[in-house]
């Protein structure tokens, strides 16, 4: 077995801010079953965040502007975070 590897003690936590989330509603039994399955995005307005941060559902062509209480009432499938700080991504390239 390997050992669990941490972070260095002096190294502060990684933290992300949620952009998007992906969720899936269905029937039990009825995951292939277009007429019973639904999937929704929250959206995160850009220059979220605090108090004032906007959340948006988007449902087929349906947008409207939802509490952030309720992300994650849905069975979760994809969520997109992204650093708070741009300027600690890292980006890696491999030319050919």
């Amino acid at each position: 077995m390997t050992p669990d590897l941490d972070a260095a003690p002096t190294h502060p936590p990684t933290l992300y801010d949620l952009i998007a989330n992906v969720t899936h509603e269905s029937v039990a039994g009825t995951t292939r079953d277009k007429e019973n399955t639904v999937w929704k995005a929250h959206l995160r307005a850009a220059g979220g965040g605090g108090e004032g941060e906007k959340w948006f559902l988007i449902q087929d062509l349906i947008v409207e502007e939802t509490r952030k209480e309720m992300i994650f009432l849905g069975e979760t499938v994809l969520q997109v975070r992204y650093p708070p700080f741009p300027s600690e991504c890292r980006v890696s390239r491999i030319d050919d």
